[in-house]
């Protein structure tokens, strides 16, 4: 049976998803310029049903369940915003019943057991094998936060009241917001090596991807003979009570 052809060469990739957060379009922006990498390298000519399953199950092989659920719900919102596809009702049912066949993985994180997280000390050994001051920084920030990257990447200086301390406002998921707190000196590190205007962490997209920065944690893990943690969180719930 002949493929139903998606007629694009390409994916448009400054498209805008309502409600979602700047480190999220930047992330999905790398989802798309890996998937027209993809495309390149299979030399397709045009975005099909199998192109896009072949895409999915190369990420499947390389990312973890959470990671490919996110990037299969990247490419996703970047095909339905193509100008092509949002006009055509025909090819929106094409991309849903593409979708409707390529299932998300299951990571019900109850049914995980035995998971171990990293110590105070352990993480310590992991900020000062880095030798790249701004990469040492941004793990230092997120294992004594508990920030996720994402939140981290969207804080701005307004965000932040300096005092004895500095308290840091984050937006976290369902777009519910806390304040954290870190050190005085350890702000004005970031400020000094950053200089970023408006976010805390300058937003270099080829730089400080979400993705790079998670795969940035995992080398600095390894090259200790750490396994990466699982979220910042707990670590920051074991880091703040040793």
């Amino acid at each position: 049976m002949k493929q139903k052809i998606i007629n694009l060469s390409g994916l448009k990739l400054d498209v805008y998803v309502n409600g979602m957060s700047k480190s999220y379009q930047d992330s999905m922006r790398v989802t798309g310029k890996q998937f027209d990498k993809f495309m390149i390298s299979n030399e397709n000519q045009k975005i099909t049903p199998g192109t896009i399953k072949g895409f999915l199950a190369d990420v499947k092989k390389e990312y973890a369940p959470e990671t490919y659920n996110l990037k299969r719900g990247q490419l996703l919102n970047l095909l339905k915003r193509q100008p092509q596809i949002q006009g055509s009702y025909g090819l929106k049912q094409v991309i849903n019943e593409v979708f409707k066949g390529i299932k998300r993985i299951n990571t019900d994180m109850k049914k995980k057991k035995n998971v171990d997280y990293i110590t105070k000390d352990q993480v310590d050994q992991i900020i000062d094998s880095v030798k790249n001051e701004k990469h040492k920084l941004i793990i230092e920030f997120l294992f004594k936060t508990g920030c996720r990257v994402s939140e981290m990447l969207d804080i701005r200086l307004q965000d932040i009241k300096l005092n004895t301390v500095a308290t840091i406002r984050v937006v976290g998921k369902g777009n519910k917001s806390r304040s954290v707190w870190v050190s005085k000196a350890l702000y004005e590190r970031l400020r000094a090596v950053f200089q970023s205007q408006p976010y805390l962490i300058g937003h270099d997209k080829k730089q400080f991807s979400r993705e790079y920065i998670t795969r940035m944690i995992k080398r600095a893990s390894k090259k200790v003979g750490f396994r990466c943690p699982r979220t910042h969180f707990e670590t920051f719930l074991r880091y703040v009570s040793d």
